[in-house]
């Protein structure tokens, strides 16, 4: 996906026609945008309306749940992580003992280590370049969970070669599956955890089948970011036409691709799933940016093997 260069090492007023506002101010190497190697490709857009959108629960989280930790698993640069501890740097800090940073990335962490001294907060955050595990965090003891887990849609033959940041598995979905699964041991009581996902499905996205195997008592709720587009169409869009018999074979079971906001909150409510419809501030609207995007993805792949 397109990576947004940036000249500075702050994001400021002087970037808000690419940097949402409430990342505006914050510093940030700027080399973990333009390092390709680093495979640290940073969407401001897609960031940003996270945000927007968890932010509403992270405050009531940070006074309400007994955890007191924040975990973000598949940190990269820790954007998402750091954006929350400035939002909210008073009750942060009041609530928050330590923030668990983990990629299985070098460069994400050694980018990710500069960006929380450059924010000043390097006092709360411990680094691990490892997978994310249920070993990783103590168990229902985290407040705040971000995930930024990877989500394009990989054909088979091409798995292994799609980048690191942005290969999902073949349904774009198993990685984030394997994050949920994981997250499950370590939300705590009240505790607030979110993230982003492109997903295939029909009427509703193939998220909402599974989901509730991991939180079968806890409040979702889904924020769609944009109407649901055809599934062949994308797919056909990324693999240039190029895959026809994988792209129909999905497309048949999976008609509609969605994408949107998941958010789930640890209170034992019920496990419904609530669908949240509002017009998102999202600077680069529509799907054809999307298909854009992972397109670039998909040719990144070919030229690999």
């Amino acid at each position: 996906m397109r990576s947004v260069y940036m000249a500075k090492n702050t994001l400021d007023k002087q970037d808000s026609k690419k940097i949402p506002a409430n990342l505006v101010g914050m510093k940030f190497d700027p080399l973990a945008s333009v390092d390709k190697s680093a495979v640290l490709n940073y969407f401001p857009e897609e960031q940003g309306v996270l945000l927007e959108v968890a932010e509403r629960y992270v405050e009531k989280a940070l006074t309400e749940s007994t955890g007191d930790c924040f975990v973000d698993p598949g940190c990269g640069s820790a954007i998402l992580s750091l954006a929350v501890a400035k939002k909210f740097e008073r009750d942060f800090r009041k609530s928050i003992q330590k923030v668990y940073a983990i990629d299985i990335n070098k460069k994400a962490i050694k980018y990710a280590k500069s960006n929380v001294l450059k924010n000043g907060f390097s006092d709360i955050y411990s680094f691990a370049c490892e997978p994310y595990e249920i070993e990783s965090v103590p168990k229902n003891s985290a407040m705040l969970i971000s995930h930024n887990v990877p989500y394009h849609p990989t054909h088979p033959k091409y798995e292994g070669r799609v980048f690191t940041s942005c290969g999902g598995g073949e349904g774009g979905q198993k990685l984030l599956r394997e994050f949920l699964r994981v997250s499950s041991f370590h939300l705590a009581p009240r505790g607030v955890l979110y993230g982003i996902v492109n997903c295939r499905g029909g009427e509703d996205p193939e998220f909402f089948d599974y989901i509730r195997d991991f939180y079968p008592t806890d409040s979702i709720y889904w924020y769609p970011i944009h109407d649901p587009c055809s599934t062949r169409e994308f797919l056909s869009h990324i693999t240039r036409g190029q895959e026809p018999e994988w792209v129909e074979k999905i497309a048949k079971d999976y008609p509609k691709n969605h994408v949107g906001i998941y958010v789930i909150v640890r209170d034992c409510d019920g496990g419904k799933i609530s669908v949240k419809k509002e017009k998102l501030k999202l600077a680069t609207a529509g799907w054809q940016w999307r298909f854009n995007a992972h397109r670039i993805i998909q040719d990144q792949a070919i030229q690999a093997t």
